[in-house]
């Protein structure tokens, strides 16, 4: 559709245009729904973002009443209240596991993943990867399952043999995924890369995987620090700006979501916004760098967990307008 290529083409007003006149054609027109959802979310527009979500749910009413229950925990996690989204998620994930609703738990599990991840607390997120793909496991046709969460959740909670084994054995088995499989698999050997500083290989293998997508797909945040840690800030700068803007347009091609990250958008689209005031402030651009950060720190005012983005953020925001940090 119009709307479609031109967030590809990056130009989210336009989108946002084209998929509001699709709907107002179709008002039934469920993907339209949830692509304006998406947008609205990451312009921090939450009201339409649940608005459109609410369009877009399943029309059993059993399955929408469990689609709606994600909308506060999707927007508390997109302005960093990520403790208040985790105590709604396990709230659900109580109610899944005693009413046997197996179709939501694995989803409840996986965004404890993400929730507890992006907490910095990876003894949590190990245990929820692991209870995860004991879901996952119910489908033996899919050879990848959770293979990838496990050997992410296993290297950040510091069991490098266990994440090992398990990239040995997706490696073993790489011939026998689909092309997304396989770019999951490489994807992850540079988050493994990145993990160990050695960013000129992680940024290979980004592109390694990358490869088997769209050459416009999804802007990927940890390629675009890989860019700015080996010194190429221009580059880093572009994938930063398209990272704070991008939203999903129901496209794999295009939106990459079959890689770990490839549902963090909602949290990318702000913490992007710390790392161009880092690269802003690294080519000697102070004003651009105080509005990236101010911007951060607004975005994420209401954030109920400690993090260093915020911490650092407000350093260096002190320092460029010469205030004292407290």
């Amino acid at each position: 559709s119009k709307g479609d290529l031109s967030m590809v083409l990056g130009s989210p007003d336009s989108a946002l245009f084209w998929w509001q006149k699709a709907l107002s054609f179709r008002s039934n027109f469920g993907e339209g729904s949830a692509k304006l959802a998406n947008q609205y979310l990451v312009r921090g527009d939450y009201a339409n973002y649940e608005k459109y979500q609410r369009k877009f749910a399943p029309t059993t009413n059993e399955d929408q009443a469990v689609f709606e229950a994600y909308i506060p925990v999707t927007i508390a996690s997109r302005r960093g209240q990520l403790n208040l989204a985790k105590q709604l998620i396990l709230e659900l994930l109580r109610s899944h596991l005693s009413e046997k609703k197996s179709n939501w738990i694995e989803d409840d599990y996986f965004t404890l993943v993400e929730i507890c991840d992006e907490l910095g607390d990876p003894a949590a997120a190990d245990k929820y990867a692991r209870l995860g793909a004991d879901e996952t496991k119910r489908d033996t046709t899919n050879i990848l399952g959770a293979r990838v969460d496990l050997a992410y959740t296993s290297m950040k909670a510091g069991k490098p043999d266990v994440a090992r084994s398990i990239l040995l054995g997706l490696r073993n088995d790489f011939n026998r995924l689909s092309k997304n499989g396989r770019a999951a698999v490489e994807y992850i050997e540079a988050i493994f890369a990145f993990e160990r500083k050695e960013y000129d290989t992680a940024l290979k293998q980004f592109d390694l995987a990358l490869e088997k997508y769209h050459r416009a797909s999804a802007p990927q945040m940890y390629r675009g620090i890989c860019l700015l840690k080996l010194g190429r800030v221009n580059e880093a700068i572009e994938v930063f700006s398209r990272t704070t803007w991008y939203s999903p347009i129901h496209a794999s091609l295009f939106d990459a979501n079959g890689l770990i990250f490839g549902y963090r958008w909602p949290y990318f689209s702000v913490r992007a916004h710390y790392w161009l005031g880092v690269a802003y402030e690294q080519q000697g651009q102070k004003p651009q760098a105080v509005k990236e950060y101010e911007k951060f720190l607004e975005l994420w005012k209401d954030a109920d967990f400690k993090s260093k983005e915020i911490e650092d953020a407000k350093i260096r925001l002190s320092k460029l307008k010469g205030i004292a940090t407290k």
